[in-house]
């Protein structure tokens, strides 16, 4: 497991503007739109995926009511369909250090964690993102988040909504 600093200390270094919102502990979609009052089109969810044939780990960030497709995530990783795997919710902690619930695409080594975000992302003033822990969102401008995650942005999701 990578040895990654805490989530208060990565929100403390983040030096975009930004606030944090604490609140009862959230793990789906459904519980930030209830505890939060927010749209799943301006959440951030965040998916672990391993490249089967380098080994590497990626974070993918999309908007909360977008799908992956797998043949575009491919593309993005210059990978093959079938070498891209999402990590099984079971081993999401211990291959990141964070809860399930608090996965969030910023504060991991870029050396170890490649960050691809969904550019729909980009069409929000303004983005809700796990902040690392299940009572903590981190709400940010998207360009700010793909800055701070030394991501990139790429087509990765499935058309629709």
């Amino acid at each position: 497991m990578e040895k990654i600093p805490t989530s208060s200390s990565c929100v403390e270094r983040i030096t975009v503007p930004h606030y944090l919102v604490r609140h009862d502990p959230v793990v789906t979609l459904n519980d930030v739109e209830k505890k939060l009052g927010v749209s799943r089109r301006v959440m951030v969810k965040t998916l672990l995926f391993q490249r089967a044939d380098t080994g590497q780990y990626v974070l993918v960030a999309l908007r909360g009511n977008d799908k992956i497709d797998r043949s575009k995530l491919a593309r993005a990783l210059e990978a093959e369909r079938g070498d891209v795997l999402l990590v099984p919710r079971e081993r999401v902690e211990q291959v990141i250090g964070l809860p399930f619930g608090g996965l969030r695409p910023f504060g991991h080594d870029p050396e170890k964690f490649k960050v691809v975000f969904d550019r729909a992302i980009l069409e929000n003033r303004t983005v809700f993102c796990s902040a690392g822990e299940p009572t903590q969102t981190l709400v940010i401008k998207p360009r700010d988040l793909v800055k701070i995650s030394e991501g990139i942005c790429r087509d990765i999701c499935l058309q629709g909504d």
